[in-house]
């Protein structure tokens, strides 16, 4: 089972390659680009170029033309302010109080489910109208379950 020329052979075969030599003038070349000032490299060229960019467009928008006011849209807002107040000054009305200070939070068919800020605004519990239920209480019905409704009865 043959590995291949071994590390005397492979010495040997290497020496025979043709060495590689220099073009005329090389050394001449190298000296001067080593002694000549340090070529900028294309990243510190990118970093440039977008700095300068940046420097463009932040003076451009330093020295661009103040936009106009449009007189009549802000006539526009004044009037969609007043239809907006008009119109809660008759939601306050058409409730006769103040507002009720509880928060939906969703519910079903069957129940609903509402939060009584009634606390939080200083005011005494339950003075939004709303009545807690406790789980499980005797006085309240309980829903019927989708068995009871199909006329089953388990518990």
């Amino acid at each position: 089972m043959s590995r291949g020329p071994s590390a005397h052979e492979l010495d040997r075969l290497l020496a025979e390659l043709p060495r590689e030599r220099a073009s005329r003038g090389f050394r001449e070349q190298l000296m001067t680009r080593l002694d000549g000032p340090p070529r900028p490299r294309p990243v510190r060229r990118l970093l440039a170029v977008v700095a300068a960019a940046a420097l463009l467009v932040a003076i451009a928008l330093l020295f661009r033309p103040a936009p106009t006011p449009d007189p009549g849209n802000a006539e526009r807002w004044r009037a969609e302010h007043r239809s907006m107040m008009a119109e809660l000054e008759a939601l306050k009305a058409s409730l006769g109080t103040e507002p009720v200070p509880v928060i939906y939070l969703g519910g079903d068919e069957q129940l609903d489910l509402v939060l009584d800020l009634a606390p939080v605004w200083g005011l005494e519990p339950g003075a939004a109208g709303v009545v807690p239920a406790a789980i499980g209480d005797p006085e309240r019905p309980r829903p019927r379950t989708a068995d009871q409704r199909q006329g089953g009865n388990r518990r």
